[in-house]
């Protein structure tokens, strides 16, 4: 049975949408990070370095073709350029790989792209206010990124938005029991530019034609977020609320708008030494992709640091999907972890996930060696 409880939400959120374009000249994304201004960056080029070489192991699934090793390596770029004491250009590059694996064939860093995830300018227009225009990653959810272990965002970054083209605002002000709180938005579409292709192996211009929602090529889809840091209220959790509307495509496939809520709360705490790392968040996507589905994504997790270098983490994402006219799944995934702080700066993770996609049991163990390298900071 689809969920009618959205609609006094949605009409809500829409009349929140209306007050804020109204007040501010955009909406705003996720890149935004109000405790560090422009102003205090300084002026000059900083950014980071992080760098990801993972190997998964699918070695016992109910579909043979999932049965492969698949070896790769996420790199990510962030570039800020200030100028003046106000003024931040941002690019974000990517290379990871842009292809699936072919049925049951394993991969050694092969399939690999580069392209711009990212790449606006930012301005703080001061009284904690600040406006980006270009192509960004707007802000919905935080269970993609926050989750602990090697596996423990797979399902959340279903529901991640990226590579989208528009404008955003964000504001940050005091607000008592809640803390500092950011009220931010974006409007948007799906970036279909020459942006859209990759070097070394390209994945292809994204156009029109190729559907989805907010791949419209107007500035018809927006996020609403709020979040609040550490509030008192919450015993110094960190809260995290979110909708969205994304315009359905221009295909015949494409069905239905899509409309987001997400809610979230996450912190972390220490006791004897030991630091304990928490997450929970719940998203609900009514027409997801644009299709006449719902899906809802529940998201627990944790994670123990101890020793100064070692860590362990166990989360678990429940994504049970109403299909219009079909059958319906009931998705989940499992995983536990395990780490340790090697020379140098570098990580080295291993984690084990049993995951359920569309009705298919899957086992998949895997090895994560990570860094991160700041620079101009």
């Amino acid at each position: 049975m689809k969920n009618t409880g959205g609609i006094r939400l949605r009409g809500c959120a829409s009349t929140l949408a209306l007050t804020l374009a109204l007040a501010c000249p955009a909406f705003a994304g996720d890149n935004f990070d109000p405790d560090e201004p422009p102003q205090q960056r300084g002026v000059g080029i900083s950014g980071e370095l992080s760098v990801e070489i993972q190997s998964d192991n699918t070695y016992d699934s109910g579909d043979p073709d999932a049965e492969l090793r698949d070896t790769y390596t996420t790199t990510e770029l962030d570039l800020n350029a200030t100028v003046g004491p106000a003024l931040l250009a941002h690019t974000h590059l990517t290379l990871e790989p842009v292809l699936d694996p072919g049925p049951g064939e394993d991969r050694f860093f092969e399939d690999l792209g580069l392209y711009a995830e990212e790449l606006y300018g930012q301005v703080n227009v001061g009284h904690g206010i600040s406006v980006l225009g270009g192509k960004f990653d707007p802000a919905f959810g935080t269970a993609w990124d926050l989750t602990p272990g090697i596996y423990g965002t797979d399902f959340a970054e279903d529901y991640q938005l990226t590579e989208r083209i528009g404008f955003a605002v964000a504001m940050e002000r005091e607000a008592g029991s809640l803390g500092s709180v950011t009220l931010a938005g974006s409007l948007y579409y799906l970036d279909t530019s020459e942006l859209s292709r990759s070097a070394f192996t390209d994945r292809g211009r994204t156009s029109i034609s190729d559907g989805g929602v907010s791949n419209t090529e107007t500035l018809d889809s927006y996020t609403i977020t709020l979040d609040a840091k550490e509030a008192p209220a919450l015993a110094g959790a960190n809260l995290h609320l979110g909708y969205r509307l994304q315009k359905k495509g221009k295909t015949i496939d494409d069905l239905a708008d899509e409309h987001g809520y997400v809610a979230g709360l996450n912190g972390s705490r220490t006791y004897n030494g030991v630091e304990f790392n928490w997450i929970g968040e719940v998203a609900y996507l009514e027409n997801a992709e644009g299709t006449l589905d719902d899906v809802w994504y529940y998201t627990v997790g944790g994670q123990l640091v101890f020793g100064g270098k070692y860590n362990l983490a166990a989360s678990y994402t429940g994504r049970p999907r109403d299909v219009s006219g079909g059958s319906d799944f009931d998705d989940k995934e499992i995983q536990v972890s395990a780490g340790v702080e090697l020379v140098h700066g570098w990580t080295l993770d291993a984690g084990y996930k049993y995951h359920v996609e569309s009705d298919v049991e899957n086992h998949t163990v895997g090895l994560l060696f990570a860094k991160a390298i700041e620079f101009g900071h």
